[in-house]
């Protein structure tokens, strides 16, 4: 029997564990996988080779409710104290059904981060980890939850298939990342890769291009 959707989250966003590249990575890239580190002022960053990603407030505000209405100061909370749902499929199923929700789309939070990472091959392993464990993520509910796979924008032809596999979508930022546009000769060989691994694409600007704001002009 085919599922009714009358309700769907187009836009949702999972949290990732802080563990989730120890255990997903490739074998040959742990070392140099992004960790979970207090900076000198006590905040919860992420750290990929020694840089710091993310807010200096800290972390925690992504996963914080409230944050936007004031309720909640910024940098008052903890990554682990955010919502359950964002690390756990079970309850999010549970939050859908109370706000009426048939089924949500979900985009990455700290994998965002993935765009400040200037290795190609780095970020690509990175967005292959992070991808599999959305795939365990969604698993228990695939008639509800629908991952939106990563991709390293830094060069979206490294090894495609294995990014998407299993995705409902695929994503990809209008934002440059080093200086690199989607609007380059990447976008075709992306074209030929989606075709392949027979998912949909969506273009996002999420800011997650760490020369945005160099820019003059954002499109």
């Amino acid at each position: 029997m085919a599922s009714t959707y009358n309700v769907i989250d187009a836009d949702g966003h999972i949290l990732e564990p802080l563990d989730l590249w120890d255990n997903y990575i490739d074998p040959e890239f742990r070392e140099r996988r992004p960790q979970f580190v207090i900076d000198e002022n006590g905040k919860e960053r992420l750290s990929v080779e020694g840089k710091l990603l993310g807010n200096p407030r800290g972390i925690g505000s992504l996963g914080s409710v409230g944050v936007r209405q004031g309720a909640v100061k910024p940098d008052s909370l903890k990554y682990a104290e955010g919502k359950k749902g964002g690390f756990d499929p079970h309850a999010r199923i549970v939050d859908m059904d109370a706000d009426g929700i048939d089924a949500a789309f979900l985009y990455p939070s700290l994998g965002l981060f993935a765009g400040a990472v200037e290795d190609p091959e780095l970020a690509a392993a990175m967005c292959r980890a992070y991808n599999r464990w959305l795939a365990d993520y969604c698993k228990p509910y695939p008639d509800r939850l629908f991952g939106v796979a990563m991709l390293p924008m830094q060069s979206v032809d490294l090894d495609y298939p294995a990014h998407a596999s299993g995705a409902a979508q695929i994503a990809v930022d209008d934002d440059p990342v080093f200086g690199h546009d989607f609007g380059d000769q990447r976008s075709q060989s992306f074209e030929q890769g989606r075709a392949v691994a027979n998912v949909a694409g969506q273009h996002a600007a999420t800011g997650a291009g760490v020369d945005r704001f160099q820019m003059h002009e954002h499109r």
